[in-house]
């Protein structure tokens, strides 16, 4: 009979948990995610058609090639008939080299122009398409490891396409890549008109390429940020990439110059800085991990506020280790919203859980200590 409370307070807790469970990161900074890519649309096609105009009737399409594709299949319809039918479109002129690429979905039975292909991007998708078939996911590190090598193409298309596709991978899966780009060549990158969408990752990428121009367009965007100016999920790519550049002391510059002088934003506006604390923590060496765990407890007995930012961002990596932290924010949680200390409190149930998986009920727990 003594049991029943102890089993209705694990199924609260557990509720709460939920709110701050780990989630499946797709990207390097979880605040954006990129739209489906080339390789994403190949990936699931499970037919590949190239199409041309006829030479002898222009206004009809010809099938100038039939790539296998990834996830072909007994029912994956005729790229030859659904030229011949017509297509989308009037076929465009073209250069003698081009064709246009189109992939069918068989989740809604859809051809999908994709793009212009010629003999400088046609290998690369025909490379695509041959080794999709091994990769068992979008996060495959074969698929990473060879967004990487595209990287260095000298075509920009290719260099394109491979920043999409590195901004889906987990932080610690770029720190680990062997990236052919310098800070002088991701520099010439970011002032391309494309690149707008792609700045975070080339953040990403000048923090981890490191050197004397990586440091100073760090440093330089990050002090552009005037005070109360809005924190974007890009600004927050420069965070990440300001503490892989300078350790410790890139800590201590983002917590001076965000975290502790602006003490009146709301905490939702710090969101991507606590974020970037977050990345490197997971990420990082054990003496600047140390720095930013030190440095979010002292941020949190100052502002309890930030309890929800610092428990989404940790909790969605399964790092435990603010949990007395946000304990202790939680305590003095005086005028905190109802669904922000819901998502403390459930990441503070995860952390005691992770800790003690026998205290599912929470009954103990005072000693506890989830790093």
């Amino acid at each position: 009979m003594r049991r029943a409370p102890r089993r209705a307070a694990w199924g609260a807790a557990l509720m709460l948990a939920l709110a701050v469970a780990p989630a499946a990161r797709a990207c390097a900074f979880d605040a954006w995610l990129p739209p489906l890519t080339l390789v994403d649309r190949l990936f699931d096609a499970d037919a590949v058609a190239l199409g041309v105009a006829d030479p002898e009737d222009p206004a009809r399409w010809v099938l100038s090639g039939a790539p296998r594709a990834v996830s072909t299949s007994a029912y994956a319809p005729d790229p030859a008939a659904f030229l011949a039918a017509g297509a989308d479109a009037r076929p465009p002129a073209l250069d003698a080299d081009e064709a246009v690429l189109f992939a069918h979905d068989p989740l809604d039975d859809v051809w999908r122009r994709l793009e212009v292909v010629d003999r400088v991007t046609r290998p690369a998708i025909e490379r695509i398409l041959a080794e999709a078939p091994g990769w068992q996911d979008p996060l495959d590190p074969a698929r990473i490891a060879l967004a990487a090598e595209m990287l260095g193409a000298r075509d920009g298309r290719l260099r394109r396409l491979a920043l999409r596709e590195l901004d889906r991978a987990p932080y610690p899966t770029l720190r680990a890549l062997d990236l052919p780009l310098g800070a002088d060549a991701l520099a010439e990158s970011l002032r391309d008109p494309a690149a707008g969408q792609s700045e975070p990752i080339h953040a990403l990428l000048l923090g981890l390429a490191g050197g004397p121009r990586a440091q100073a367009l760090v440093a330089g965007r990050l002090g552009a940020a005037a005070p109360g100016e809005a924190i974007s999920p890009a600004l927050g790519a420069w965070a990440v990439a300001l503490v892989e550049l300078q350790g410790e002391a890139g800590v201590e510059a983002l917590d001076a110059r965000f975290l502790a002088s602006e003490a009146g934003r709301d905490p939702a506006d710090l969101a991507p800085i606590v974020e970037a604390l977050a990345i490197q923590a997971e990420a990082a060496p054990p003496p600047v991990r140390a720095r930013i765990l030190a440095t979010l407890e002292a941020r949190l007995a100052a502002r309890p506020d930030l309890a929800a930012p610092v428990a989404r961002s940790f909790g969605g990596r399964g790092d435990y280790a603010m949990g007395p932290g946000v304990q202790a924010a939680l305590a003095r949680r005086a005028g905190l919203p109802a669904a922000e200390a819901m998502t403390a409190a459930g990441y503070v149930f995860a952390a005691r859980k992770a800790a003690s998986p026998d205290d599912a009920g929470g009954g103990g727990g005072a000693a506890w200590t989830p790093d």
